[in-house]
């Protein structure tokens, strides 16, 4: 099933019904955890992250933007050499200007993810801070966006922690 996640999203790519990214989202969470034998065999799908951020790149639909956020953290979170992928890609570009999204999961998800990645190492906080990160997530925690009860206190705390990663 692992092996089949890629041709899936790019399957579904123009699909924009929530439902279909969240299984997107599933099956490539289910990467992560899939048997360390299977991880060492080639896997002959195209990779994921390029299509996935371009996903975040649809400022139509937020919840796209959420899964494609949430399944590139995913990624990058599985070992170093994937969060360096996942920063390669030009993810860390797409997530700072998240940090502005109208929506609160967007932001959460996007400052998660920088946090994730920055924690990584000295070389990704760099990237992370050369992006302009800093005053962006500075803001994400202060403005209340669109008012969802206990939204501010997760992105505030997202963002501490992101913060901490800096």
């Amino acid at each position: 099933m692992a092996h089949s996640i890629p041709a899936q999203v790019t399957q579904h790519a123009h699909c924009t019904h929530h439902e279909r990214h969240r299984q997107d989202r599933a099956e490539l969470f289910a990467l992560k955890f899939a048997d360390a034998r299977e991880q060492e065999t080639p896997n002959p799908n195209p990779n994921p992250i390029p299509l996935l951020v371009d996903r975040l790149r649809d400022d139509d639909d937020c919840c796209i933007q959420f899964e494609a956020a949430y399944a590139l953290t995913n990624i990058g979170c599985r070992s170093s050499q994937h969060a360096h992928a996942v920063a390669r890609s030009g993810a860390l570009a797409e997530y700072v200007r998240l940090l502005d999204s109208a929506c609160d999961d967007v932001r959460e998800q996007a400052s998660w993810a920088l946090g994730n990645i920055a924690g990584d190492g000295v070389a990704l906080r760099d990237a992370v801070l050369g992006e302009g990160a800093l005053p962006l997530l500075v803001t994400a925690m202060l403005v209340k966006r669109m008012g969802v009860p206990g939204g501010k206190s997760l992105i505030m705390r997202e963002c501490a922690w992101t913060l901490s990663n800096l």
